[in-house]
């Protein structure tokens, strides 16, 4: 009896452990179109698991703060926005971190389907109209490690 009653503390508490996990972020840049140096911490998302959950059941979000979801092979990413509690510009970007289109100001809880409409190896989601406060614009450069391009920040004012 005390055998099962452990054995049963000890799977409750492994299940519990992956929901509860503690969010890691990294830094990353947007090289904007004012050759200004963007910053923001994100998770990465990089396993189908987290690429399904995302940024779902979140009520609020810091400004310069977002996600990263990233993809071994190009592919052309849908997103919509069903149980998403916030607005997001939603940024898709190809293999060498370059922004090829922005979706601005997502509608929380919309079934709509947002597309890369081409393949992309990265999806950035942040708070919505950070795009346009901050000048980010289609074919500026997002610097991170996925992207193998952090030699870029010599070149950036900011």
């Amino acid at each position: 009896m005390q055998f099962s009653k452990i054995f049963i503390i000890i799977l409750l508490w492994a299940s519990s452990a992956d929901a509860e996990q503690v969010a890691h972020f990294e830094s990353l840049y947007i090289k904007n179109s004012k050759n200004d140096k963007v910053s923001f911490s994100v998770e990465v998302a990089d396993t189908p698991k987290e690429h399904l959950r995302g940024l779902m059941f979140r009520e609020s979000m810091p400004a310069h703060e977002g996600m990263l979801f990233t993809f071994k092979k190009p592919r052309v990413v849908n997103i919509w926005m069903k149980d998403t509690y916030i607005p997001l510009d939603i940024l898709y970007i190809d293999k060498n971190g370059v922004i090829k289109k922005i979706v601005k100001n997502a509608t929380p809880g919309s079934l709509k389907t947002l597309s890369s409409d081409i393949s992309v190896v990265a999806v950035l989601e942040i708070n919505a109209m950070i795009t346009d406060s901050h000048y980010i614009e289609v074919d500026d450069v997002v610097v991170h490690p996925f992207f193998n391009n952090l030699n870029i920040t010599n070149d950036i004012t900011n």
